[in-house]
């Protein structure tokens, strides 16, 4: 039975806290993350993870937060450019915009779950859709996972660390 694995601010250690600060009105705020040992095993467990998005900056961003996380990272400007990277490199998580020029996310997560070769590869939609029901309807769509744009580094990170180890352990070997 398959579980939820969405990443959540808890889940990924993450706290925030507010408490009452000298000036009135205004708020004390910290912020401390707190890693358990099993995650620090979880960083490097991608391989390659492929990062589809039309924005240059997008793709720059990603690829150099997950380079120095020790991943490597392939980047492609569209879904068709995805779909043959995808099945030629078989990364082992997709980072996917779904609101692309030439080919949307959608369209290529469709042909991505078609194809034998890179069915089983998780697919995270990285979107500027963030109206109540997107989220939802991605992940109806097929997606494994959404994170919404502006993109919050710590919800990147948080995302890989929750799917890694799923998709190491879904893939099948040759």
């Amino acid at each position: 039975m398959p579980q939820d694995r969405r990443a959540s601010g808890i889940e990924s250690g993450r706290v925030l806290a507010l408490g009452g600060g000298g000036v009135p009105g205004r708020r004390t705020g910290f912020r401390h993350v707190a890693r358990r040992p099993e995650e620090q095993d979880r960083r490097l467990a991608v391989g390659t993870i492929l990062i589809v998005d039309d924005d240059p900056t997008y793709r720059e961003l990603f690829r150099d937060i997950l380079q120095s996380e020790g991943h490597t990272a392939v980047t492609a400007e569209n879904g068709a450019r995805a779909i043959e990277l995808a099945s030629s490199a078989t990364p082992d998580l997709i980072l996917m915009d779904v609101q692309m020029a030439q080919m949307g996310g959608i369209e290529a997560l469709v042909a991505l779950r078609q194809n034998p070769v890179t069915s089983a590869i998780r697919v995270i939609a990285v979107t500027a859709l963030a109206m109540e029901g997107d989220e939802e309807r991605l992940l109806a769509a097929g997606f494994d996972d959404y994170i919404s744009k502006p993109v919050d580094l710590d919800a990147i990170r948080a995302v890989v660390r929750c799917h890694a180890p799923l998709a190491r352990d879904g893939k099948t070997s040759p």
